[in-house]
């Protein structure tokens, strides 16, 4: 039987980490997806430097990044939220690594989106600390070994 011990975080944690985590969603939605919704002409000259067709593309991407944010944000969701903003981090990275722009904004977005969570969310410092081994297996055995 695994002995699994959850990290409890602390208040001043748990606190902070939601700081974090509505910083995080406030600058998605205000500051990346609201120009983009509404068409704002810095929205679309950025998509269009980076190749992208603007105006085809500009209002779906704000969209998205709305959703995610919005996932992000919900405590119950946070998680996926926060996968789906690391793989959206992920192509606005690979896209700036494309133009020659700096990446250094996306993934700092990205490590303090993880941060909060890691700062309000036992399992999610237990999964960082040990890996997913120490994780309950949920029914699920060894792989076979090969001889």
């Amino acid at each position: 039987m695994n002995d699994i011990r959850l990290d409890t975080p602390s208040r001043r944690a748990i606190r902070t980490g939601q700081i974090l985590r509505v910083l995080v969603a406030a600058f998605l939605i205000l500051a990346s997806a609201l120009p983009k919704l509404i068409l704002h002409p810095s929205a679309t000259d950025y998509l269009t430097h980076f190749g992208f067709d603007a105006m085809a593309t500009t209002v779906p991407i704000g969209m998205l990044e709305a959703s995610i944010a919005i996932l992000f944000l919900v405590p119950r969701t946070s998680v996926l939220g926060a996968i789906l903003l690391t793989g959206l981090l992920g192509g606005a990275t690979a896209t700036q690594l494309r133009v020659g722009d700096p990446i250094f904004f996306p993934i700092m977005v990205g490590g303090v989106a993880w941060l909060s969570l890691y700062l309000q969310d036992g399992r999610v410092r237990d999964l960082i600390r040990t890996g997913p081994t120490a994780l309950p297996s949920a029914g699920v055995t060894e792989p076979a070994r090969v001889v």
